[in-house]
């Protein structure tokens, strides 16, 4: 008896405190957010620390202080937000064009043989040369204007979106395809239920490493011909050292590289909501399937 008493006292559950259960939440968090933000804030900690103290070229990093000071005298000046509008504007058209022409135009390669075997060659020869060497030819051939700059960086683009694609329509488990076409599905209701989402996050690689591309190319291309946009500054600040009314363009021009990985990081947001949506709607799919099953039952 005494055995079996002590037994049952040992196996109950015993419920933590409310304190202890918010602390351990609490640790559990600063734990993960030190794994994925420490080595990040310690960088920043270091540029700041050595640019002040002389450890580095404070000409070439600037303390971080003086970088969001400067940014923020240009924002509220309005120039520094004209420069950001208008580069986006770039960056953002050439990038809709190319997933408008890459993902159609993937998925069209990666379900029919025939078109892939015809396009590849052409595909493989363009996309070994970079962009930024054939930027001189898009200069003679569209002029300096905004032509020649936003189809360099949709040239950029375009063909990380393309193979991305492809390669998420070829990954598809063959055996979806045969079970959903021995149900009788037809070509377009098996590219629409099983192709098409298997190769969803494909698609969303190629678009991340694509946005990134398309703003960072950016900088490059506006360093040439442009009157107007963060290349510009970054070529005064870097090249002429020009001090502009609203801040000093050495120190704005650190800001592209803030900018530089903000398009990745709205991909890829974008990413996680989509499939946390899809995943939700499989789960309340299969409930309300059980539910009218256990109906029928």
């Amino acid at each position: 008896m005494t055995f079996q008493t002590i037994d049952t006292s040992l196996g109950g559950s015993v419920e933590a405190p409310p304190s202890a259960v918010s602390l351990r939440r609490g640790v559990a968090g600063a734990r993960s957010a030190l794994n994925r933000y420490g080595l990040l804030v310690g960088f920043l900690a270091f540029w700041q620390i050595g640019s002040s103290l002389g450890w580095i070229n404070p000409t070439v990093f600037p303390p971080l202080d003086k970088i969001l000071a400067a940014t923020w005298t240009g924002v509220v000046g309005g120039a520094l937000l004209d420069d950001i509008t208008i580069s986006l504007q770039r960056s953002g058209l050439a990038f809709a064009a190319a997933v408008g022409l890459g993902v159609p135009l993937g998925l069209f390669m990666g379900q029919i043989r025939a078109v892939e075997q015809a396009l590849d060659p052409i595909l493989q020869f363009f996309r070994q040369t970079s962009a930024l060497a054939l930027y001189p030819v898009f200069i003679l051939l569209l002029g300096l204007g905004e032509a020649s700059k936003v189809f360099v960086i949709f040239w950029a683009t375009l063909f990380p979106i393309l193979l991305a694609t492809i390669g998420g329509v070829k990954e598809v488990d063959r055996k979806l395809i045969e079970m959903a076409a021995t149900f009788g599905a037809s070509r377009a209701t098996i590219f629409r239920r099983v192709v098409l989402p298997a190769s969803v996050p494909s698609i969303f690689v190629g678009l991340r490493l694509s946005a990134t591309t398309a703003l960072l190319l950016l900088i490059a291309a506006e360093m040439i011909g442009a009157n107007k946009g963060l290349g510009l500054g970054t070529a005064w600040g870097r090249i002429v050292g020009v001090q502009s009314p609203e801040g000093s363009w050495r120190d704005i021009s650190k800001i592209d590289r803030v900018l530089g990985g903000l398009p990745g990081k709205v991909v890829a947001t974008l990413n996680r909501l989509g499939l946390r949506a899809a995943h939700g709607r499989a789960r309340s799919g299969k409930s309300s399937q059980r539910k009218t099953l256990e109906t029928l039952a």
